[in-house]
C-alpha cells in the first residue's frame, strides 16, 4: 500500500515546535521480513539480499530483490549464487556490486562462516566470484569504496554459543582490475563488528559499532585517508549521565551537505528508545548535535537502505518484536531543515578552549528553553571516563586547569540528554 505521510514534527518531537516535512511510505518488499541482508543503491535502484529472522528459521536466506523508485515497484531476481547468506555487507566499485563473505546460519559450526566474494554486474543481472577474502572468514565486517577500489575492515568469526574467535581491527584493500588484496594499516580502535563507514570526498567516516559477545560498544568516530593509509580520531558521539558515551551500532548512516547523519543507534544493546536520536556531525566545524526523538519512522535494527542524492530509501529491519516489510523515501535536505527548525539554536552552542579555561556559548533560545531544567557541559576522557561538569549560564567561562593535559570530549546536556558535543584540547 502506498500513503504519502506529512509529518509536523511537533506532534511527534516531545515538545518541540516545528516545521512540516514529507515522509513518503513506497511500496512494501513482497518478500519475508528480515533484517541484517546487505543492500546497495546502484544506477538509480535499491538491492537488497539475504538476511535472516530470529530466532525463527530459516536462519538465513538466499534471495534477491530490487527497488525502482521511479516505478515505485519492488522485482524479484535470481537467488544468490553463493546460497543463504547474513550478517553480510556490500559496496559499489564503478558501477558494479560487491559482496561477501557472512553467515549461512549452519549454529556455531566455523564452517558457516565464508571468505568467498562477488560481483554482481547489474546491466547482465549476472554474478561472478572473485577472488576469496584472503583473511579469517568472518560475518558483520564493514565494507566500503573509494576511489576505484573497495575496504573490508573489523568483523568477528565468534558465534554465540561457540568457544574462541576474534573481534578483527584489520582493514583490506581490494583492487577490482587486478583481483587482488592488499592488507592496510590496521584500524586504531579496538576490534568489532557492524561499524558504519560513510565515504566522503577527501576520505571516509568510519566508527561505532560493538564486539559480538556484546562485552562492549563503541562511540568512538574515526575519518581513514585510503591514498595515505592514515586514521584520524575525531570526537565521539555526545554522551548522557546515565551512559557516558553514546555506544553501539548504528543502521542508517550517509553524508548530506557537508553533514554526517547516524540514526537507528543502539545504546548498549537494550534502550530500544534511543534509536529515535538523530545524530548529525557537522563535517566543517567537527561538531555534533543530537536531535532526539527526530527519527521519523522509528525503530528499527540492522534494515536496508541506500541513498541517492538527498534521497534516502530504507526497507525491513526489526524493532524487538517484528520483521517489517515497509519501505520509506526520505528526503534529507528538507528533514534536515526541519529538525533544525524544530529545535532553534541548538546547532549554534559553541564549547572552546584555551590557556585552561572553557567559554560556553549558549544561544538566547536554548538558554531561554532550558531555564527550568538548566543545562550541564560535561567534560569525558577519550576513554568515556567523566572527568568534570559545569552548571552553565551564557557567556560563563570553566576552568580545566585541574585536569591533565590532553584531549576531551564534551557534551552539553539537558534532562541528562545530550544536545551538542564536540572535542577540546587541555
Amino acid at each position: 500500500m502506498k500513503q504519502c505521510f506529512t509529518f509536523v514534527l511537533a506532534c511527534f518531537l516531545l515538545s518541540i515546535s516545528a516545521q512540516a516535512q514529507t515522509l513518503t511510505q513506497k511500496a512494501d518488499f513482497p518478500g519475508s521480513g528480515r533484517f541484517r541482508c546487505f543492500s546497495f543503491f546502484l544506477n538509480g535502484k535499491m538491492y537488497v539480499g539475504g538476511g535472516r529472522q530470529y530466532p525463527a528459521a530459516p536462519p538465513a536466506m538466499a534471495d534477491f530483490w530490487v527497488y525502482d523508485p521511479a516505478a515505485d515497484a519492488w522485482t524479484q531476481l535470481a537467488d544468490l549464487p553463493f546460497g543463504a547468506r547474513s550478517n553480510i555487507r556490500a559496496m559499489v566499485i564503478d558501477g558494479k556490486a560487491y559482496t561477501g563473505l557472512g553467515y549461512d546460519g549452519n549454529g556455531t559450526d566455523p564452517a558457516s562462516l565464508h571468505n568467498d566474494f562477488w560481483e554482481y554486474e547489474p546491466q547482465t543481472d549476472t554474478w561472478e566470484q572473485k577472488a576469496d577474502f584472503p583473511a579469517a572468514a568472518r560475518y558483520q565486517p564493514t565494507m566500503f569504496a573509494y576511489g576505484g577500489k573497495g575496504y573490508v575492515f573489523g568483523g568477528s568469526n565468534k558465534l554465540s554459543g561457540g568457544s574462541g574467535g576474534t573481534d578483527f581491527n584489520d582493514v583490506w584493500e581490494y583492487n577490482p582490475t587486478a583481483n587482488t588484496w592488499t592488507q592496510k594499516a590496521d584500524f586504531p580502535g579496538e576490534g568489532r563488528m557492524t561499524a558504519f563507514a560513510a565515504p566522503d570526498a577527501d576520505g571516509v567516516y568510519v566508527g561505532l559499532g560493538y564486539m559480538s559477545n556484546l562485552s562492549n560498544f563503541f562511540s568512538d568516530v574515526w575519518k581513514y585517508n585510503p591514498v595515505a593509509d592514515t586514521w584520524e580520531s575525531l570526537p565521539a558521539l555526545p554522551g548522557t549521565a546515565n551512559v557516558p558515551v553514546v555506544d553501539g551500532g548504528c543502521s542508517f548512516y550517509a553524508i548530506y551537505n557537508d553533514k554526517l547523519l547516524l540514526s537507528n543507534i543502539n545504546l548498549n544493546g537494550t534502550a530500544w528508545e534511543d534509536y529515535h536520536t538523530y545524530f548529525v556531525l557537522d563535517l566543517a566545524t567537527q561538531t555534533w548535535t543530537a536531535y532526539e526523538n527526530a527519527n521519523p519512522i522509528g525503530n528499527r535494527d540492522d534494515w536496508a537502505f541506500g541513498t541517492n542524492n538527498n534521497l534516502a530509501y530504507m526497507s525491513l529491519g526489526w524493532d524487538g518484536s517484528t520483521f517489517y516489510t515497509e519501505t520509506w523515501e526520505l528526503d534529507m535536505a528538507d528533514f534536515l531543515t526541519a529538525i533544525e527548525t524544530a529545535n532553534p539554536g541548538i546547532a549554534n552552542i559553541n564549547i572552546t578552549a584555551a590557556n585552561g579555561a572553557i567559554t560556553a556559548v549558549i544561544p538566547q533560545e536554548v538558554a531561554q528553553k532550558y531555564a527550568a531544567s538548566g543545562l550541564t557541559l560535561a567534560l569525558y576522557a577519550m576513554n568515556g571516563q567523566q572527568m568534570a561538569a559545569f552548571n552553565l549560564q551564557q557567556g560563563n567561562q570553566y576552568s580545566m586547569m585541574h585536569l591533565p593535559a590532553g584531549a576531551y570530549v564534551w557534551a552539553v546536556q539537558a534532562n541528562s540528554k545530550p544536545l551538542k558535543g564536540g572535542k577540546i584540547l587541555r
